[in-house]
């Protein structure tokens, strides 16, 4: 994958973290080095989302019950959300440089997310800014 843009040279976004789509018909993915995340659509265009927080190096994506993607951002120690559309949402973790690296759904079936932060385990509606709820 690489980003063009008018003029000059390509850009290797340096895809990382992968997940389908909650409707199944488009493949997301982070590119850590330029803080975007991408989303092939099923007519195999190419959509690039540009994320708040500047060299954020988003990592690990996945589906949620709310229909959009989460993920992580490492250097930015948020969680990020993104609608269908790519309206780009992110929480900060309260945790100073806390990292996180993967995120899943609450093996419970509760409507929270987990991710994994650098050295341990934490459930990101614990404390300080909590996410919306539904998530």
């Amino acid at each position: 994958v690489r980003i063009h843009t008018k003029g000059a040279a390509p850009i290797n976004p340096a895809p990382h973290g992968i997940c389908v789509g909650v409707e199944k018909d488009t493949i997301w993915f982070t590119e850590k080095q330029t803080s975007t995340i991408g989303k092939i659509n099923a007519d195999r265009t190419v959509q690039h989302f540009q994320l708040d927080s500047l060299g954020a190096v988003p990592i690990y994506l996945q589906g949620g019950p709310d229909g959009n993607v989460w993920g992580t951002e490492l250097n930015a120690g948020a969680i990020l959300n993104i609608t269908p559309q790519g309206t780009v949402r992110e929480f900060r973790i309260p945790t100073a440089n806390s990292r996180p690296i993967g995120i899943i759904p609450d093996p419970m079936g509760e409507s929270v997310k987990w991710s994994l932060q650098i050295a341990r385990l934490v459930d990101s509606c614990s404390a300080g800014d909590r996410l919306p709820t539904g998530v």
